[in-house]
């Protein structure tokens, strides 16, 4: 039996893959992925359906797009083996998340300060745009 070429729809049918997800994917993984362009409508091989799983379970399992481009690349546009990858040192992540959000703290400390200084910073303009003659001028003013 001859599989015919599909579109977005029929490969989201197929896959249960989201179309908006099978765009990125087919967009990011566009060198393994065979396609052909008639006007506006885009036909995909039929193969696809089986790659477009395969990068999908990648995700699932963890893989970044790095590792799932590299696992393509490896075996071309053949369908690839999927295993979880372990976090090879957990320690070493959180050590890093740990050291990050030490960074934000102090960032966010920063802009308190700057904000405190802007907001003393627009009492004093607020001040010199008033000078001390139209102060008097207004006080005489309210005197008459």
């Amino acid at each position: 039996m001859v599989r015919e070429w599909q579109s977005i729809s029929e490969l989201t049918t197929a896959t249960r893959i989201p179309a908006n997800t099978i765009r990125r994917y087919c967009s990011t993984f566009s060198q393994y992925i065979n396609s052909e362009r008639s006007g506006k409508r885009v036909q995909y091989h039929p193969d696809t359906a089986e790659l477009l799983l395969q990068i999908y379970a990648g995700y699932r399992a963890g893989l970044s797009t790095a590792d799932i481009d590299l696992k393509l690349q490896q075996t071309g546009s053949k369908v690839m083996a999927m295993e979880p990858q372990p976090v090879v040192n957990q320690a070493a992540v959180l050590d890093h998340i740990g050291a990050a959000l030490s960074i934000i703290a102090q960032q966010q400390q920063r802009l308190d300060a700057q904000d405190e200084r802007i907001a003393h910073l627009e009492k004093r303009l607020d001040s010199v745009s008033n000078p001390w003659w139209k102060q008097l001028k207004n006080l005489l003013k309210k005197s008459e």
